[in-house]
């Protein structure tokens, strides 16, 4: 709206130094949308503000100027005048550095808009000098939406070339910074041919840089784009901002079809009107809420898995999944959770206890159907105001079909004991359940080896079910070509594939299944599936945490990187397995965190994305070992495998 600040700051050269304010009956042309973002320069300082804001009410405005303009006066009028949100340009942190620059606290800006009731975003214009302030600001704005502008020189210094990995790393361990296009499309990002680890992980990271259809002619700035399906939607024009071996290793992007065209969804806050409603301390975990898990072979239902949670909510063998929903079980499972009555819910190894993942303050809305985004507002409702007996469905729902495995794990009997099977009935329930679902996970078992399993997923209805994604927790063993092939209609959410070793000797010795190799080709057929899938689906690899294997972290470790996947820790589950319980022996518990730490320290080193979780599993280990009472291994119990 308006190409230049009223009071420039002294980094005004990353704005566009010519142009005039946009008129108000050009602006009126944006109230054919919804939502509508008044950009700058300082959108604050255009002449016709008060008189589009008078006609826009209705529309979700928001506004973007520099922090040292949005003072807290003037964000009240913004609100009074019913404006959504404000966009806040960041130049830097710290008093001393904002002095020098005659800059604003954009993180005071943020928190002033925020006790107002307008929703924020930020814009960071980050320069060789500031660009290490990024991440840590990042992550103490998660989740806003932070916006990456670069400029790639200091005040009154030459311009310098970037350095991809550094911004590759920055946007791997914060997903939600993502490049910033709306000022300037042909420089102050890098492209997505030179970042190819991010596009693999986070595609959207550049969104708002491409515009399908946006050049007449093909880009031909870097050689890589003479073979790039992107050539026609990417603007990217500063050359200058690459050293010659780093344009040379550009890699071509080959997929015509922009990620976020296919099926996709976003988040929301829950509404205030909802919030306003809590009461008391915050609910640390919303599963009582929102989740049903049908894992136990004997078709126990819980609200969490039963490593970690303390009894059940009632079984499926005698009752039907809506019958225990509202049941007595679930019922005292709120009860508890509401008074932070942890201890008789919760095992100490939970490492959602930990890290609040599932508190009720992460609680968000998807956005999807008319059913399900108010089945969603519904469980808010709920929780809000602290019910026992619930209106809503359960928003998650995990299910073992069978205990059957082609697998002899040593943490796990599913292997060696008699199959068990679900009640026919639950297939019968699942299309009530379908519409409202968010996640629908197989597990077991080796879910790939049930055939009611494969079924499902052979004929799951996309267009019937469009916001139920399904998730599986699988070996990997089974996930080959042909079998991916009969997903090709399945909404995936997340596929998870339980390596829990980092070494083949190791993995032989654990997972007593196929050869770890044989494991590994199939979970790079699994990406290979995802690049052509109608929908982005996330991959993890997990590790269940033990003294057999924790000194092999780094290597797992190594292997989800190399493959830009997600990881997912667990402490060891002792129960049923006491030869395998180590928290009663100081020297084994010292060891595997010993373990922990190394991984902790490689993970800060190369995707400090991952320390929340590893945190959380060392801290769950460290509690249950806590919580326990030295003790003997009983006679004839199996014993603990330990590897040198």
């Amino acid at each position: 709206m308006m190409p230049r600040c009223a009071t420039p700051c002294a980094a005004c050269d990353a704005c566009a130094p010519t142009g005039r304010p946009a008129t108000l009956v050009e602006a009126r042309r944006l109230l054919d949308h919804d939502e509508v973002l008044l950009g700058g320069g300082d959108a604050t300082a255009w002449p016709a503000l008060d008189a589009f804001l008078a006609e826009a009410r209705g529309h979700r405005v928001w506004l973007e100027a520099p922090a040292a303009s949005l003072t807290h006066e003037r964000l009240r009028a913004l609100r009074d005048a019913g404006v959504h949100g404000v966009l806040v340009q960041i130049e830097g942190v710290g008093e001393k550095l904002l002095r020098a620059m005659r800059a604003g606290d954009g993180e005071r800006v943020i928190a002033d808009a925020e006790a107002l009731g307008l929703e924020t975003q930020a814009r960071v214009i980050a320069r060789p000098a500031t660009f290490p302030m990024v991440a840590p600001l990042a992550m103490r704005l998660a989740p806003r939406v932070v916006w990456l502008e670069l400029v790639r020189r200091d005040w009154g210094k030459p311009e310098i070339e970037a350095s991809p990995s550094s911004i590759a790393r920055l946007l791997l361990a914060c997903p939600n910074v993502s490049f910033s296009g709306h000022r300037a499309l042909d420089r102050g990002y890098l492209p997505p041919c030179t970042l190819p680890s991010v596009w693999a992980a986070r595609p959207t990271a550049f969104r708002t840089t491409l515009k399908d259809g946006a050049r007449d002619t093909p880009n031909t700035t870097l050689p890589a784009c003479g073979e790039c399906a992107l050539r026609s939607s990417c603007r990217f024009a500063d050359r200058g901002a690459l050293s010659d071996d780093d344009a040379g290793a550009a890699e071509a992007i080959r997929d015509a079809v922009l990620p976020w065209t296919r099926m996709r969804t976003t988040q929301q806050q829950v509404p205030a009107a909802i919030t306003s409603k809590r009461r008391g301390p915050d609910v640390i975990c919303t599963t009582p809420w929102t989740t049903m898990e049908v894992v136990d072979p004997n078709g126990l239902v819980r609200q969490c898995c039963s490593t970690w949670t303390i009894g059940d909510r009632g079984n499926v063998h005698h009752a039907s999944l809506g019958a225990i929903w509202n049941g007595p079980g679930y019922q005292l499972a709120r009860r508890q959770m509401i008074g932070s009555d942890h201890g008789a819910l919760c095992h100490p190894i939970c490492s959602r206890l930990h890290d609040r993942k599932y508190d009720e303050q992460a609680f968000r809305i998807q956005t999807g159907s008319e059913a399900f985004v108010a089945n969603q507002l519904q469980i808010a409702d709920d929780i809000a105001e602290r019910r026992e007996v619930v209106r809503s469905k359960p928003l998650r729902l995990a299910i073992c079909p069978s205990t059957y495995c082609n697998y002899d794990c040593i943490m796990c009997d599913l292997g060696r004991t008699p199959r068990r099977e679900l009640p026919e009935s639950i297939w019968e329930e699942l299309p009530e359940l379908l519409p409202t679902l968010q996640t629908l996970t197989m597990l077991g078992g080796e879910p790939l080896a049930n055939p009611s399993t494969m079924r499902f997923l052979r004929e799951f209805d996309v267009a019937k079910y469009p916001d139920c994604a399904i998730d599986f927790v699988t070996n990997g063993s089974l996930l080959t070509e042909p079998v991916l092939a009969r997903m090709q209609r399945c909404t995936l959410g997340d596929v998870t594939i339980s390596l829990n070793a980092g070494t083949p000797d190791v993995y032989e010795r654990v997972q007593r299944g196929v050869e770890m190799s044989r494991v590994l080709e199939n979970l790079d057929a699994l990406i290979r599936f995802r690049g052509r899938h109608h929908r982005w689906f996330g991959i993890t690899v997990s590790f269940v945490v033990q003294p057999a294997s924790a000194h092999t972290l780094v290597q797992f470790g190594e292997i989800a990187h190399a493959r830009n996947l997600r990881i997912r820790l667990m402490a060891l589950n002792p129960e049923n397995h006491e030869g395998l319980d180590f928290y009663p022996d100081g020297d084994a518990v010292a060891k595997v965190l010993r373990e922990v730490d190394v991984f902790e320290q490689w993970a800060r080193r190369v995707r400090p994305e991952w320390l929340s979780e590893i945190r959380a599993t060392r801290a769950a280990v460290a509690a249950e070992a806590a919580s326990r009472v030295r003790t003997s291994v009983p006679s004839g119990a199996r014993r603990l495998p330990v590897v040198a």
